[in-house]
């Protein structure tokens, strides 16, 4: 028998009750769920998050924040080699009512294909010099907002939110490099044909990962997911 979800959130509804099509999961396992993005500005473009409903990753233990960066770090193995260096970054909103760059309260970490470089140097540009962290030190930012940024497998930096981090700053960045520059907001632009080509690309990775675990829909046709 299937237990309601009373909470409000739309990705916790998504991930209790996923429509039959369009489904867009494509891999979940006992605490995180992978899904393209709404905003694919580039193709390989996804988002690991939570099954329960935190704020950031800093919420969750520190258990379960080496759970998520081993899973984080194999999805970033299989969509470099297909649509090259890719990034995680997340936007931590920190306390209810405070300032942030997140667009939504439900944790989640962004995995975008481009050049781990230019997005470095933007990030320093913008908000200084980082604070160098290892993951399970993420659990100390989790009151108050910050920007997550990994370029590079072993690299995780931290910084404090700050007005000059405007909401969907990783999206910003990563469009500009792109030459997507008016194109960034997921909102508006949700670039449905990329997110199409990314479920029909990294099925078969998925499927021989040694944690992830392929539940793609049998459908033969990548374009009924959207």
């Amino acid at each position: 028998m299937k237990i309601p979800n009373t909470c409000a959130c739309i990705f916790c509804q998504e991930f209790v009750d996923p429509p039959k099509s369009p489904n867009r999961i494509l891999w979940e396992g006992d605490k995180f769920v992978l899904l393209p993005s709404i905003g694919s500005i580039t193709p390989g473009y996804v988002l690991l998050m939570p099954r329960q409903h935190v704020r950031s990753f800093a919420d969750l233990s520190s258990v379960e924040l080496s759970t998520a960066l081993d899973i984080a770090e194999q999805v970033r193995s299989i969509v470099s080699r297909r649509f090259g260096p890719t990034i995680l970054a997340e936007h931590g909103p920190g306390q209810p009512g405070t300032r942030s760059a997140a667009c939504c309260d439900h944790a989640h970490w962004h995995l975008i294909p481009c050049d781990p470089h230019q997005v470095s140097q933007v990030y320093d540009q913008t908000a200084g010099i980082p604070t160098s962290i290892n993951i399970n030190e993420l659990c100390q930012w989790k009151d108050q907002a910050y920007i997550f940024l990994s370029p590079l497998k072993h690299v995780y930096w931290v910084w404090p939110c700050s007005e000059n981090t405007p909401s969907q700053f990783v999206r910003r960045v990563c469009a500009n490099i792109l030459k997507l520059e008016d194109y960034y907001d997921w909102g508006v632009f949700p670039f449905t044909e990329n997110m199409i080509v990314t479920r029909s690309e990294l099925g078969s990775p998925f499927h021989s990962g040694i944690v992830l675990k392929n539940v793609f829909s049998k459908s033969n046709d990548p374009q009924s997911a959207f």
